[in-house]
């Protein structure tokens, strides 16, 4: 590099493992520059490599032994059916307009408290490699692989800390599939469809965009499948769905819905970690502050839609739960009424050689039942319908009343409570 190498400035960033195959994309974006010309890509070999303490300028020590050796690759996701092969442990020497660089990508090693990926420019000048490293973190924006798509953060590693982003197959379902008492459905798709369509003028009006929808009710009332259905309708958008340890990366994740927006921030059991802070030891939960301290610091014209999820709205942090800005609306999804119920059933024998079933007394006798136990009580059904030929399984009426006798029976209670039912 014209100068002793020892001398030379090292500046580095650290990547998360999720955005890894973003690293990687970069990476090749950069190299298609007609401005760069990577003249080599190499791996590394010695002792130092096996302790992960190896960097740039370990490499300029005379005492360090060290030799080529190959690349190490890992495959990383970046869709539900596609992986990236990303380099994990190499060193490029490149040429950007000109100017010489070594450029260090280094992966982590949980075990000495190092999760993250490290990448390391050394240089003539300090600012230039600070300004490449800018720009690798720019074309990790542009060609991010999360766009578009559904992603769930969850804890990753030997000792979960790191995140591992899985992706997550859009659901395809129609309005006829989602089955609310009447208006409820609007309520939601105004402030989350609505919405969307609407944010171009909504902006240029000063309108804050930023939203925050609740959706409560016992368990197996449809409040996920109610989710699911937006995301098939927000097919424009990026989602980024959390869940139990998951819920701990909120701060990850609101980083990656301000960067890729129009995006949606799904908290699924939000009770989990927001609990009221009178209740025992509610007040030291970390994971609570982080949550309301990311929902208040988005910007109000950033297009993100926060839906949250509970069985236990009565446990919700009050500040969460009635603050404008936290959330706009809360709308129950309740168990469902008789013309739900009917409905419902209707919807699972779907696909079913219905045969004589009288809905009237199955409607009456499911009073204060689930969606959830409704769908498991045709599913039963269906496999008693079934044969050994390939031809759709047969419901007739006592087959229902049978397996719907055998679901109440008091030997049931634990499955009932579990499908969100009273035994």
């Amino acid at each position: 590099m014209g100068r002793d190498i020892t001398e030379l400035p090292v500046v580095a960033m650290s990547v998360e493992v999720f955005d890894q195959p973003n690293l990687q994309r970069a990476l090749d974006a950069l190299g298609s520059d007609d401005m760069v010309d990577v003249v080599r890509i190499v791996g590394i070999r010695g002792e130092h490599r096996m302790y992960g303490v190896l960097s740039l300028a370990t490499l300029t020590q005379s005492q360090v032994r060290l030799e080529i050796g190959p690349v190490d690759h890992v495959e990383r996701s970046i869709d539900t059916d596609r992986t990236l092969t990303c380099i994990d442990f190499g060193l490029l020497l490149i040429q950007v307009a000109g100017n010489p660089f070594a450029l260090l990508v280094r992966s982590g090693d949980e075990r000495r408290g190092t999760a993250n990926l490290s990448v390391e420019v050394m240089g003539p000048d300090r600012q230039l490699g600070a300004e490449l490293l800018g720009r690798i973190r720019a074309l990790m924006g542009t060609h991010n692989v999360f766009r578009g798509k559904v992603v769930s953060l969850s804890p990753s590693g030997p000792f979960g800390s790191s995140l591992e982003a899985r992706f997550v197959e859009r659901p395809h379902l129609e309005r006829a599939d989602v089955i609310l008492p009447e208006g409820v459905l609007d309520r939601i798709e105004r402030i989350t469809v609505g919405f969307s369509a609407r944010a171009a003028s909504l902006r240029a009006g000063g309108r804050h965009l930023r939203r925050g929808l609740l959706l409560h009710g016992p368990p197996g009332t449809g409040k996920t499948h109610t989710v699911r259905y937006l995301m098939s309708r927000l097919f424009d958008r990026t989602v980024f769905v959390l869940s139990g340890q998951g819920l701990g990366a909120i701060s990850q994740t609101v980083a990656l819905a301000r960067a890729l927006q129009p995006a949606t921030v799904v908290l699924e059991d939000v009770d989990l970690v927001a609990e009221e802070r009178t209740r025992p030891h509610a007040g030291t939960n970390p994971v609570l502050f982080e949550l309301l301290n990311q929902m208040d610091g988005v910007e109000e014209d950033a297009d993100i839609v926060f839906v949250l999820t509970t069985n236990r709205p009565d446990l919700l942090e009050p500040a969460l739960a009635s603050r404008p800005g936290r959330i706009d609306l809360a709308v129950e999804v309740p168990l469902p009424g008789s013309p739900e119920r009917r409905r419902i059933l209707e919807l699972y024998a779907d696909g079913l050689r219905v045969d004589g079933v009288d809905w009237d007394p199955i409607v009456e006798r499911t009073d204060g039942c689930s969606a959830a136990f409704l769908r498991e009580v045709l599913r039963q059904a269906a496999l008693e319908g079934a044969s050994d030929e390939p031809e759709l399984p047969l419901l007739d009426h006592a087959t229902l009343m049978a397996v719907l006798a055998d679901m109440t029976n008091a030997s049931q209670a634990m499955t009932l409570r579990l499908l969100g039912s009273p035994s």
